[in-house]
């Protein structure tokens, strides 16, 4: 048994720590840890069957740091202090709550999901600005009007445009009127254009349609790999059609399409025997003539007479 100083004061009878080995699992409250810490010395403490006036004394010899500060700032000279007030004063002084900007982007940014309806996008942004725009502080609350106008302009500006477009038209002057309205304008587009994803309720036989619907994109499929099996047959008859096989034709027509070319002079469309250059040098008797004769007559007795 472990005795407590100064438990005698608020507790008589809690004189005595039992299990006092089970301190050591109870964490430092270093400020931060506010919550964990409380959470963690309530458990260990029913387990252990301590008082609330022996847990407070426990508190007080684990704080370290900021918790201690404020301690000896504003508790240390309260006679009266409680285990629950101790436990109420630390929460609410370290207690972590979101900046008011990170809220109000959150607010501001809102708009409605594609899957999402109307009711569930004005449930939305009604929680987001009541955790942006209430305030404990009688300075900083905000006056009714105002959030009532800021929300019905976030509720307008977040909906799906061909909703929005509607809303803006018919001016609402609330923001139940809003949803009231924008609700209205959503079940007339869903009427309009149903869901062809969605089976009809309305359907007796809903398995019959699914069947018939699943006939038809196989008669389509199977249409579609018809024409594809014409389509190659018909290209595999032409590739074996002897036009459009080049090697199936003999070489001198292969060679006959080829244009002629001279091989004394090197133009196009005749060849040496036939060239007026030729004849005119020929007659003209000089040297290089008649080498160059000499050669293309030695040319053309290489090729072969058909």
């Amino acid at each position: 048994m472990l005795s407590v100083q100064g438990a005698q004061n608020s507790d008589p009878g809690a004189s005595l720590l039992q299990n006092a080995s089970l301190m050591s699992m109870v964490p430092s409250l270093s400020g931060k840890n506010v919550c964990d810490f409380f959470s963690s010395l309530s458990q260990i403490g029913q387990l252990s069957g301590w008082s609330h006036s022996q847990m407070l004394i426990i508190a007080k010899l684990k704080m370290e740091g900021n918790a201690r500060k404020v301690y000896e700032a504003s508790l240390q000279n309260d006679k009266e202090l409680t285990y629950e007030k101790f436990k109420e004063a630390m929460t609410s002084h370290f207690k972590e709550t979101p900046p008011f900007a990170t809220e109000f982007a959150k607010f501001s940014s809102a708009v409605q999901f594609e899957f999402e309806n109307v009711k569930d996008f004005s449930i939305r942004v009604q929680g987001l600005s009541q955790k942006c725009l209430e305030s404990d502080s009688e300075n900083e609350k905000v006056s009714e009007s105002f959030k009532e106008k800021l929300l019905l302009s976030k509720f307008i500006s977040g909906l799906k445009a061909h909703i929005r477009a509607q809303v803006l038209i018919a001016d609402p002057s609330s923001f139940a009127e809003a949803v009231d309205f924008a609700l209205r304008v959503e079940r007339s587009f869903e009427v309009a254009s149903p869901n062809v994803n969605v089976i009809s309720q309305t359907d007796s036989n809903p398995v019959e349609g699914v069947k018939e619907g699943f006939t038809k994109t196989l008669d389509l499929v199977l249409k579609q790999l018809e024409y594809l099996n014409t389509r190659i047959d018909e290209l595999d008859k032409q590739k074996d059609k002897p036009e459009n096989n080049c090697t199936n034709q003999p070489p001198s027509q292969r060679r006959d399409r080829k244009p002629l070319k001279c091989f004394y002079c090197g133009r196009l469309g005749h060849i040496a025997s036939e060239c007026q250059r030729k004849r005119r040098d020929y007659q003209q008797g000089g040297q290089q003539n008649r080498f160059q004769s000499y050669n293309q007559m030695t040319f053309d007795r290489q090729i072969p007479k058909n």
